[in-house]
């Protein structure tokens, strides 16, 4: 009858309804399902990076332990590399009853490239002075001036009756084969000082500038003569090397430098220059000792350079005949 089609049809809603409602749990359980197993695939990624980043971390721990202490020994390898650099170098330049000589020397940081040396003669006297220059930065460099320093020293004293050129070859000849396969080299300027004249070489390194009586400056580039050769501890540039003599007067300057004296520039990004310091060197006043002319020249550079970082190591010497 009517009544038992209707509680049919209630019956047959409800169930569709049932079904339906059957579906949706699956799906949602599916959805849960997949959701937590993608949430634990995300966990255990997560854990494993985690445990990839301690694990890392631990490394670099590690790792900056040993830089830092690389780091320590570097730096006290640097400071005593430094003391016995300074050791070895002069600090009270030898005098005599016509030369005097006076230095300024910084280097760039920690052992310098650069190196100068007074040399003696018999009786303690200053007979000659040289300034090098070392390629390169660092202690690998220091430590080639101090072995060029002893070499160039010991030839100048050993061979004082030998032209200054000879002494110069024999140098380089023992630099060649201390230096066999290093790739540093040197350039540097050698002189030798008479009763009223300065015998000189030079292995390619800026030439000297000497300031006369009359306040004009000569540059040794400039000179006819000017016996500039190749740099030192090279083998395939092995020639021999030239030499000349030229007078020096009473109250007279010479100047040698290394090339920051030139190179370096100030904030302005203008550059010293060879012209700068010549007006420098032509301003000396003729009563001021060798060390003051250094102290002079030196002063109108840092006036100049100011702050600015210097490109190299430093050097300067200045003689000054009595």
């Amino acid at each position: 009858d009517e009544w038992e089609k209707d509680l049919l049809e209630i019956f047959c809603a409800n169930l569709g309804t049932a079904f339906e409602n059957l579906t949706l749990n699956l799906e949602l359980e599916n959805k849960v399902e997949r959701r937590t197993a993608e949430l634990r695939r995300a966990k255990e990624a997560v854990e494993a990076a985690m445990h990839e980043l301690e694990t890392i971390n631990e490394r670099l721990i590690t790792a900056n332990g040993e830089l830092e202490t690389a780091k320590s020994i570097a730096d006290q390898d640097m400071r005593m590399a430094v003391n016995v650099q300074g050791n070895v170098l002069p600090t009270v330049p030898p005098k005599s009853s016509g030369w005097e000589a006076g230095y300024y020397f910084r280097p760039m940081a920690g052992v310098s490239g650069d190196f100068y040396d007074f040399f003696p003669d018999e009786d303690g006297s200053l007979a000659g002075i040289g300034l090098f220059d070392v390629s390169g930065h660092g202690i690998a460099s220091g430590l080639i001036t101090m072995l060029a320093k002893s070499i160039t020293f010991r030839r100048f004293r050993a061979m004082r009756g030998s032209s200054l050129s000879a002494v110069i070859d024999a140098a380089n000849e023992d630099l060649i084969a201390e230096l066999d396969n290093v790739p540093n080299f040197l350039s540097g300027v050698m002189l030798r000082f008479g009763t009223d004249s300065v015998e000189y070489v030079n292995a390619g390194h800026p030439d000297i500038i000497i300031r006369r009586t009359d306040g004009t400056c000569m540059n040794l580039m400039d000179a006819p003569d000017n016996p500039k050769g190749f740099y030192l501890g090279i083998k395939s540039m092995q020639l021999p090397h030239g030499v000349c003599e030229f007078p020096v007067g009473k109250g007279e300057f010479i100047v040698a430098f290394s090339d920051c004296m030139v190179e370096a520039w100030n904030h302005a990004s203008e550059q010293y220059g060879l012209v700068r310091l010549a007006a420098s060197i032509a301003a000396i006043e003729p009563s001021l000792s060798a060390q003051q002319a250094a102290d002079f020249l030196m002063e109108r550079f840092w006036s100049f350079i100011d702050s600015a970082k210097l490109p190299d190591d430093l050097t300067l010497v200045v003689v000054k005949k009595l």
